[in-house]
């Protein structure tokens, strides 16, 4: 297949969440949902970088890493609301979820897949 060059600056990738299972200690759950990210080039990358180690304090750098994170997330699907429906995706559903460190790593790693090239592990 060609290279074909984007016109547009969204995909939909899957993003595995690994949480402690409150049903059995020292064991995690695998928790799934797709993300719409929104793309980053090198230069929107080194700018968000370089803001993050310009913040005066840690807990400004945590607040700009939330912030530079919640700007690559513009959708979600497949996240349960705690009732059994759908959880609507909004800005500050996703900010509070950011503050978990499994969420935010579930992203990191997807984030990463889709960028260097590796196919998503569904069912894995």
């Amino acid at each position: 297949m060609k290279y074909v060059l984007a016109d547009t600056s969204t995909y939909w990738w899957p993003v595995t969440v690994k949480r402690p299972d409150p049903a059995r200690p020292g064991k995690l759950v695998e928790m799934t949902f797709e993300a719409e990210f929104e793309f980053r080039d090198q230069d929107q990358l080194m700018a968000e970088n370089e803001a993050m180690n310009a913040a005066p304090t840690l807990r400004k750098q945590v607040e700009v890493e939330r912030e530079n994170l919640a700007g690559r997330i513009v959708g979600w699907k497949g996240i349960d609301d705690g009732n059994g429906g759908e959880a609507v995706f909004s800005k500050a559903a996703l900010m509070n979820e950011l503050k978990n460190a499994w969420f935010r790593t579930g992203v990191y790693k997807a984030i990463s897949e889709s960028l260097y090239g590796e196919e998503a592990r569904l069912g894995n």
